[in-house]
């Protein structure tokens, strides 16, 4: 038994409430202190380590609550919310074990600059997770009709012998678009795949900024499908064993080759969706086993490709010089919070650069984000979006000029774009939205237990945790594309077969 399910609770609707103005509670608490800060009340270098032991506090709240009122710890939203920590808050986690020598941010800003940079962070996140928490208000706690129990009830008044058929159908709409995405993104992968492969092996992992610049769009935009391709048909063959082994070895050689090229994103995120889809569709996954293979995951072999993938192919596949990098390795744990915490790097420089250098944007990114839907037809190499700047791009070229022409850039981070766009004072409302609806994408695929709904989220789950250390410009096309696109084919294709099926059995009634 779950142990949170032995947590005695008052009625479910009380609960919610408590949570609900606990974690307004907290934004108020924040808000107070971010005045009291802005009127120099604090000595800057004095509360840096208080508001790291807030910002833990808050972080392991935040876990418990969206647990206690699911009932699930192995949730997207969770997932979300670890790598929004991770990667905006790394260092405070370091700072908080006393195992970050170099300092925050290896101490490059001012202590005003990062107990700024601490404090939005921390209020950010709890803005965050009060929309998360609202969104629960707005979803029913009975799971909702899947499409397997609605098409029961339109055929209940059929004949026996349609009914089994009938049972099977959203299962097969599901497995074939699939298959059509997976028909569509196969040559191009394989083109892709070939090519990085062949850059890393003569001059490494730098070369891949390189080759993904000179990428054909139509090509890179093909290649993409191949992830959920194979998620959407994992999704359709509960009880289609051939196609589940299909859908998972393509996803592990898919994952194989990234982590041999080093790009972990694309290396390890799959992997994350193809575990919560497996776990809550096909079979829980047993957690003595899951835990100790997502914290080899992240902190042995995370930070084990990060050393190897600076040498060339054949250096990767010599078996004496993976173990002369794993044993070389110190502290492992804390190299690889280091290496993610330093993406907060990019919302200390934008702290710093705006508005002092730079206006507030005043929201135009999010409206150029939405533009990425428009093809890219007749505007030039670049989409229109991204070759007006994004915020990655004109923060490294501020910041790190000399990498810029080399192809290679800070990131950017998704509370660092939201003080971008809105500064102090709207950017906790943005984030309240945002993570409203991030909680309602969540439980509307959750709580159905519809596998087309949770193939849609399993899809769109990469993109989504990486969003965490980008900008808006990266994510929407994703959902739309990769995510939305797909569902939307299995309802057309679900629709057709039910009126198919209608009319065969509507012309088998006139006959009798």
């Amino acid at each position: 038994m779950n142990p949170i399910d032995n947590i005695k609770l008052p009625p479910y609707s009380q609960a919610k409430l408590f949570f609900l103005a606990c974690q307004l509670g907290i934004i108020i608490v924040l808000c107070i202190l971010g005045i009291l800060e802005n009127q120099s009340f604090f000595d800057a270098e004095t509360v840096i380590y208080p508001f790291c032991i807030l910002f833990t506090i808050i972080i392991f709240w935040c876990f418990f609550s969206w647990t206690i009122l699911t009932k699930s710890f192995f949730s997207p939203y969770i997932l979300f919310l670890i790598a929004a920590v991770l990667f905006n808050g790394g260092h405070i986690f370091l700072e908080v074990l006393n195992i970050n020598p170099l300092g925050i941010l290896s101490n490059q800003f001012s202590s005003e600059t990062i107990s700024q940079t601490i404090y939005l962070v921390t209020l950010s996140v709890a803005s965050l997770h009060f929309g998360s928490l609202l969104s629960i208000t707005t979803v029913k706690s009975i799971p909702a009709k899947t499409i397997n129990d609605l098409e029961e009830e339109l055929f209940t008044t059929e004949s026996s012998g349609m009914l089994p058929k009938h049972k099977s159908l959203a299962s097969q709409d599901i497995r074939k678009v699939g298959w059509i995405l997976l028909a569509i993104s196969s040559v191009p992968t394989i083109l892709l795949l070939r090519s990085s492969i062949s850059a890393v092996a003569t001059s490494g992992y730098v070369a891949l900024y390189e080759a993904s610049a000179s990428e054909g769009g139509a090509m890179k935009i093909l290649s993409t499908f191949t992830i959920p391709s194979a998620l959407f048909l994992l999704a359709g063959s509960r009880q289609n064993p051939s196609s589940r082994r299909i859908a998972v070895i393509l996803i592990l050689i898919y994952a194989l080759i990234y982590n041999f090229l080093g790009q972990r994103t694309n290396g390890f995120l799959p992997l994350v969706s193809l575990a919560w889809l497996w776990h809550h569709l096909i079979k829980p996954l047993p957690k003595k086993i899951f835990f100790p293979i997502i914290f080899f995951m992240a902190f042995v072999v995370s930070p084990l490709i990060a050393e190897i993938r600076g040498g060339s192919g054949l250096e990767r596949f010599s078996l004496s010089s993976i173990i002369e990098k794993f044993t070389s390795l110190e502290n492992p744990i804390s190299k690889t919070l280091f290496e993610f915490g330093s993406s907060m790097q990019t919302i200390a420089y934008t702290i710093e650069l705006v508005p002092a250098r730079k206006d507030f944007n005043m929201g135009v990114d999010y409206l150029y984000a939405l533009f990425t839907l428009v093809p890219n037809i007749g505007f030039g190499e670049l989409h229109p979006s991204i070759a007006r700047g994004v915020p990655s791009v004109w923060l490294s070229a501020e910041v790190t000029p000399r990498a810029v022409k080399q192809g290679i850039f800070l990131g950017y981070s998704f509370i660092a774009e939201a003080y971008l766009n809105f500064g102090w004072l709207i950017t906790p409302v943005f984030m309240t939205i945002f993570g409203f609806y991030l909680g309602k994408l969540v439980l509307w695929a959750t709580r159905s237990g519809e596998p087309a709904k949770m193939a849609l989220l399993a899809s769109f789950l990469p993109s989504l945790l990486f969003f965490c250390r980008q900008e808006s410009t990266q994510i929407v096309r994703p959902f739309v594309l990769y995510s939305l696109a797909p569902y939307l084919g299995i309802l057309l294709l679900h629709r057709s077969r039910l009126k198919k099926l209608n009319q065969i059995a509507l012309r088998n009634n006139m006959r009798d």
